[in-house]
């Protein structure tokens, strides 16, 4: 559909940021992204903006800034990173909460057994 429209560069990034990556965005924050999903959304985006050709510029320097000579896309492994991380200051301040004890006795049991997460169980009450 956007390939007969002959956008620009730009034009494809708006449309990747606020129909593609907007839906996935509000996926990922709520469940777990598989492992090989983002090789494939990866693929995907970069095949929407060089029209499934071999790309023009390297992607590390797409990823960067206007100011430092990229366009801005978004780095989606970074972006699914900073997703799960979002979580640890809602748990941290979700005292009470019903969502949270579930999190909460799964990260008690297999952290605290394991030792691996034993800040969790000092910071946290379960």
């Amino acid at each position: 559909m956007w390939n007969a429209r002959h956008l620009t560069l730009f034009g494809k990034l708006m449309i990747i940021k606020a129909l593609g990556l907007s839906q996935i965005i509000y996926s990922a924050s709520n469940l777990d992204v598989p492992v090989g999903t983002v090789g494939t959304l990866k693929k995907k985006l970069f095949n929407f903006i060089w029209r499934n050709k071999k790309d023009k510029i390297k992607r590390t320097g797409l990823y960067q800034d206007l100011d430092k000579g990229g366009i801005g896309i978004v780095d989606v492994d970074l972006m699914f990173k900073a997703l799960r991380l979002a979580w640890i200051p809602r748990l941290m301040t979700a005292r009470n909460r019903n969502w949270c004890t579930i999190v909460c006795l799964f990260v008690f049991k297999l952290g605290c057994m394991l030792k691996k997460n034993i800040w969790w169980c000092h910071l946290h009450a379960c």
